[in-house]
């Protein structure tokens, strides 16, 4: 675990304050957002914001990974008497606790948005302020259930995944092989809930958005030790 931490701090130290300024902006940006009325409903304000703001961490997460390969960083890591699998170890749990802090700071600030309104709007002025949500926020976004909670969780796991496998791809030849292997997934899972919403099952989404990241695990697995095996195999 120290190893870890070390590389998290040689890697990733510099681009820390950056991230923080990120969640900063997205916080802000949200209240700014309400407040001058660009939309009367709040949680379209949610989902206006949510999506892009995945893409703007990982846009980081490519600067700071490309500054880090340019600087001659992975040279250095295989110089290193340590094992490689720590440096992506490192990267899964830094990467991981972005995107979750991310989400948190998404969490605040939609409980900072409710709290603002309780008193312009009377129905949200109750002890259950998050109950009077809309379905569609509540079910995907809010976690009032341990099965929505679990579902976050490996939603996070996912694109963890996908994001340091996009992020190693750089520097290997093997991209378009990763996006497509998962553009596949993707298609199967989306096609199955299509099949699950046309027999009438719409309360099993929960589990199935469960199920499908549990699946997905072993093809993490698999595409990780890919690209360590790959990276051992090249020449020093």
């Amino acid at each position: 675990m120290k190893e870890i931490t070390l590389f998290i701090e040689n890697t990733s130290a510099p681009y820390l304050k950056k991230i923080l300024f990120l969640y900063m902006d997205i916080y802000l940006v949200q209240l700014i957002l309400c407040f001058i009325g660009i939309t009367s409903d709040v949680n379209s304000i949610m989902l206006l914001v949510f999506y892009p703001s995945f893409i703007f961490l990982f846009l980081l997460h490519h600067r700071r990974y490309k500054a880090f390969i340019s600087e001659g960083g992975l040279t250095r890591v295989r110089l290193l008497p340590v094992r490689k699998s720590t440096f992506l170890y490192s990267e899964l749990l830094f990467q991981f606790m972005t995107y979750l802090g991310l989400l948190c700071t998404h969490f605040l600030a939609w409980t900072t948005i409710y709290l603002l309104l309780a008193d312009q709007l009377p129905f949200l002025s109750n002890s259950f302020l998050f109950f009077q949500l809309s379905q569609t926020t509540s079910q995907a976004y809010i976690p009032f259930t341990v099965m929505v909670l679990i579902a976050d969780l490996l939603k996070l796991v996912t694109l963890t995944c996908i994001s340091t496998l996009l992020l190693i791809s750089m520097e290997t030849q093997k991209m378009l092989q990763t996006i497509l292997i998962y553009s596949a997934a993707f298609v199967c899972i989306l096609s199955f809930k299509l099949v699950i919403l046309q027999m009438g099952l719409q309360n099993m989404d929960d589990f199935v958005n469960c199920m499908a990241m549990i699946l997905l695990l072993p093809l993490h697995a698999l595409q990780l030790k890919s690209y360590f095996i790959w990276k051992r195999r090249q020449p020093k």
